[in-house]
């Protein structure tokens, strides 16, 4: 891989991503899409997969549907950020991990 280029995400971090921009506000799926930056096909998979899981919650409100970050999806957030917070020394010696968190990054300062 060139230097510059990124790595493809992990399923983790696109989960986390989907979580963190539903956690302030409902938001719809294509605002969802955007600012987790992910494609649509995979999108709508994995969408489900977090209502099922109880990480996302679904709201119907007129025409349009609605997601929130669940409790549970709060709990999530948090727990990945912990985990990042506890590796970070590992990832830190290693070209293998790229952290991308909103928590840490690969520099260790704080977003």
């Amino acid at each position: 891989m060139s230097k510059g280029r990124t790595r493809n995400r992990h399923k983790l971090r696109i989960i986390y991503d989907i979580l963190d921009c539903c956690s302030a506000k409902p938001q719809i799926i294509s605002h969802i899409a955007r600012k987790a930056n992910v494609s649509s096909l995979p999108f709508y998979e994995v969408i489900e997969g977090l209502i099922k899981s109880g990480l996302l919650t679904k709201q119907e409100i007129g025409k349009s549907t609605f997601y929130r970050t669940s409790l549970t999806g709060h709990d999530f957030i948090k727990k990945y950020d912990d985990l990042l917070f506890i590796v970070k020394p590992v990832l830190d010696g290693s070209e293998a991990f790229i952290m991308q968190s909103g928590y840490l990054q690969k520099n260790g300062k704080k977003t």
